[in-house]
């Protein structure tokens, strides 16, 4: 759960909203698992009736079924265009998901009033929204959110826009589209480079060419891509990925109508959600990946152009009660893509001992894994990781973790050459980008003497034959007495393991024939 409050002000070009979340302690019933399934959806002013939230139920019931390159969830982000506080559209579409899916994770982001409102439906054990804020781009206000995933570092974060921009092809249309997308980039190139960008919404361009699609695409710090790469659109080719219109005919909600023909939804991302690295698009125009497009125009599977979503149902991607359901709903398909979670490095290393005999072996092992919680591997970054001693430890090495292949074992040696108290570390790091637990470090204290120095003054002697016997006989009161030194490692003189009756004769033979 969280609460938020809204501290507003008045700036040149309108009012500026800005949202405080305050997030408190949230313990999911379930853990989070990871790749981001994220969807942009004009919903119409809907759901506004018990109908509208039957067709909402039956549509994201069917996206979360949905499997690409094996992942098959529901969704974690929506992006909603067209919400109307009056009706109450945004909560009751996170109340329709929470009810679809036996949840109660869903939570809304609404920060102004009226209709035509942008809005977010989350899942709030998945993602957290750090910061959200309003501000005018144009006709209306675009909606950018921060957000951190559940489970990882404040470093793993990215940004979204929800946006609706001016519709129309007059020359007047076209030029205030462009004046939005310019006041969109300058909000985001402020960002700085490098960061996570996913621009969604209902984009209204015209064509691929027009001039608010070039700056969009526009050299800067938040520089938007395709992530289908569509070199031209809207046309028979690019049909796959068409949203406007669900309707051949028009419907008594007022929506458009003409077919599926334009792709005004979509979902641009800056160029780190294409590097592969950290949180970043599961497509394989993303570098390294291999696997098919998770962006998708869903319920759009290439069989419809200039008609009905709903105009016949033989061999179609989605049954008639989901065409039905796109096609009364709204007049625009929803677009969803999956995008990878970073790494997570869980290292776990065995403790230090006690005390070790000069010159001997102690190996100390660890584990790393990359527990990154994702369903399937190819929804997770690699975790490439190195790790390095200090002090009194010797070994170093590097390593590579994919997610769900379980824990990797290493190792690493004490110094035992010198004699006395000695310390030491070792470090675990990645350089994964956005991994969570980057750094991991266990230090080391032990003592080192030689065999049978019961009382640690580095030679064995008749002052340690008291102590061995307390050893023997009171291993508490020993260990109270010197507690710098393991009698099961100082003491075992047959290698068993322990201090027993075995060692005696062991430690005997050291004091008479040292």
């Amino acid at each position: 759960m969280f609460s938020s409050r809204i501290i507003s002000h008045r700036c040149a070009t309108g009012w500026y909203f800005i949202v405080a979340l305050v997030v408190s302690i949230w313990v999911p019933d379930t853990p989070a698992v990871g790749q981001l399934r994220i969807c942009t959806f004009n919903t119409l002013s809907k759901p506004a009736n018990a109908t509208d939230d039957a067709q909402l139920r039956t549509i994201v019931s069917a996206i979360a079924g949905r499997s690409v390159n094996g992942i098959a969830k529901r969704p974690d982000i929506i992006a909603l265009q067209e919400q109307d506080s009056v009706l109450d559209t945004t909560n009751s579409a996170a109340a329709d998901l929470n009810s679809e899916f036996g949840i109660n994770f869903y939570q809304s982001i609404m920060l102004s009033s009226g209709s035509f409102r942008q809005a977010y439906v989350y899942d709030s054990s998945v993602v957290t929204p750090i910061s959200s804020s309003e501000f005018f781009i144009g006709i209306r206000v675009a909606l950018r959110t921060q957000w951190q995933l559940v489970g990882y570092d404040a470093g793993s974060t990215f940004y979204t826009y929800c946006v609706h921009f001016k519709a129309g092809d007059s020359v007047g249309d076209l030029y205030l589209r462009n004046s939005e997308a310019t006041n969109l980039r300058a909000d985001a190139d402020a960002l700085g480079p490098g960061a996570h960008v996913i621009y969604m919404g209902d984009f209204n361009f015209a064509g691929h060419d027009e001039d608010s699609v070039l700056t969009m695409y526009s050299a800067g710090n938040a520089q938007a891509y395709d992530p289908v790469a569509l070199p031209t659109w809207p046309n028979l080719t690019s049909r796959h990925y068409l949203s406007q219109s669900t309707r051949l005919n028009a419907l008594p909600d007022g929506g458009a109508f003409g077919g599926i023909d334009d792709r005004f939804d979509l979902q641009l991302i800056s160029d780190a959600m294409l590097d592969g690295e950290g949180i970043s698009y599961l497509g394989p125009t993303s570098t390294g990946f291999v696997g098919a497009h998770s962006y998708h125009a869903f319920g759009n599977d290439g069989l419809v152009y200039n008609g009905a979503i709903n105009g016949f149902y033989n061999g179609r991607e989605q049954p008639a009660v989901v065409l039905d359901a796109l096609h009364d709903f709204s007049d625009h398909l929803p677009v969803i893509a999956d995008y990878q979670f970073p790494a997570r490095m869980q290292v776990i290393a065995d403790p230090s001992p006690i005390s070790a005999v000069q010159g001997s072996l102690v190996p100390i092992s660890f584990s790393v894994e990359n527990t990154a919680p994702v369903t399937a591997a190819i929804a997770a970054d690699e975790l490439d990781y190195d790790f390095g001693t200090t002090g009194d430890l010797t070994g170093s090495g590097v390593g590579t973790a994919d997610a769900l292949a379980g824990a990797q074992s290493k190792s690493v040696s004490l110094d035992t050459t010198s004699l006395g108290s000695r310390t030491a570390a070792l470090t675990v790091m990645t350089f994964s980008q956005q991994a969570a637990g980057a750094t991991f470090v266990e230090n080391y204290s032990f003592f080192v003497t030689v065999l049978g120095d019961m009382n640690g003054d580095f030679v064995v002697d008749n002052f340690d034959i008291s102590p061995f016997a307390d050893a023997l006989l009171d291993p508490a009161a020993y260990a109270a007495s010197f507690p710098m030194i393991d009698p099961d490692v100082i003491g075992d003189f047959n290698g068993n393991g322990e201090l027993d009756n075995f060692d005696i004769d062991g430690f005997a033979d050291e004091l008479i024939n040292p």
